[in-house]
């Protein structure tokens, strides 16, 4: 990390504390975060979060603006870590718990990856779109034009290409198109 970064982040770094769980019932006490893990994202569901490890990136966000992590299912019960992702960018827990939502930058396609066991899915990749941006010219691989949601039970996750809204499934990949075309016939953005 830039020296000029280490000296601005240093006032956070010292008052920096890692996430923790004390279940009242059971009054047990289960430490979820770590020196490794410093970012845990967690939601209202009560068996996993998931921690992300900027470590091996540093140098090339300090360099470069890049925010790739690697993403470990985090059990709330055990406070277990596990790896489920490599160089991940804006990794999100689906709201049952049951996904984890990535970009792939390199695919240029968003992954869904199941906290269970790790496997990867990539989503909506027969689509005949492209879910980063079209237009973009920066002299990096483009960003995708984002995500929407889940549906309820985590069974699907909505994406958007430049203009309409996808519905992927994450166990399959396969995604319908739930605009039907008809914002990139009329070019009109929908969201």
């Amino acid at each position: 990390v830039l020296q000029s970064q280490q000296k601005h982040d240093a006032e956070d770094d010292r008052k920096h504390t890692d996430d923790a769980m004390y279940d009242l019932a059971s009054r047990r006490f289960v430490q979820i975060g770590s020196p490794q893990l410093r970012r845990v994202k967690h939601n209202e569901n009560a068996n996993v979060a998931i921690g992300l490890d900027d470590h091996p990136y540093r140098r090339a966000d300090s360099w470069l603006g890049e925010d790739f992590a690697d993403v470990y299912a985090v059990s709330l019960a055990t406070g277990e870590h596990r790896l489920i992702a490599r160089r991940a960018m804006g990794a999100e827990l689906s709201p049952d718990g049951r996904y984890a939502l990535a970009w792939d930058e390199k695919s240029a396609h968003w992954v869904a990856v199941r906290t269970a066991d790790g496997k990867h899915v990539t989503l909506a990749s027969n689509a005949s779109v492209k879910f980063s941006l079209e237009d973009d010219d920066h002299p990096e691989p483009p960003q995708p034009y984002g995500a929407g949601g889940w549906i309820a039970g985590d069974r699907g996750v909505l994406l958007y290409d430049r203009y309409d809204v996808w519905l992927a499934n994450p166990d399959t990949g396969s995604a319908l198109d739930l605009t039907h075309g008809a914002g990139r016939r009329a070019h009109t953005v929908y969201s």
